[in-house]
């Protein structure tokens, strides 16, 4: 009976993937069109200032998951957490980090 919303939830987000990357694309091309640059020196340095503190909160959080995960075998005896939800946590993580630091660091005068 619930076989149908996989396929219909599946869809459903790749077609809302596909829109908010059309409206991005849209919004770049009309800034582009207003004179505004796309990268200058500012908003490289932004990027890779939150890119690398990402990577390394990222890092620490999947060691972490993997001191988790032996805390939980060894000494609780349960069963051990799968790489899907390890692998979806340190993606939301990393993403999320970048995300906030890229908007705080933006919000900064100049770092």
């Amino acid at each position: 009976m619930l076989s149908f919303i996989r396929p219909i939830l599946m869809v459903s987000i790749g077609v809302t993937i596909a829109l908010l990357a059309a409206w991005r694309i849209r919004v770049s091309i009309r800034e582009r069109k207003e004179g505004f640059p796309t990268k200058d020196e500012r908003t490289m340095r932004i990027q890779g200032r939150a890119a690398s503190y990402a990577i390394m909160v990222g890092s620490y959080f999947m060691i972490l998951l993997l001191f988790y995960n032996m805390f939980i075998i060894e000494v609780l005896g349960w069963p051990e957490l799968g790489s899907l939800p390890a692998l979806n946590s340190s993606i939301i993580v990393m993403n999320l980090t970048y995300l906030g630091l890229q908007r705080y660091y933006g919000g900064k005068e100049d770092i």
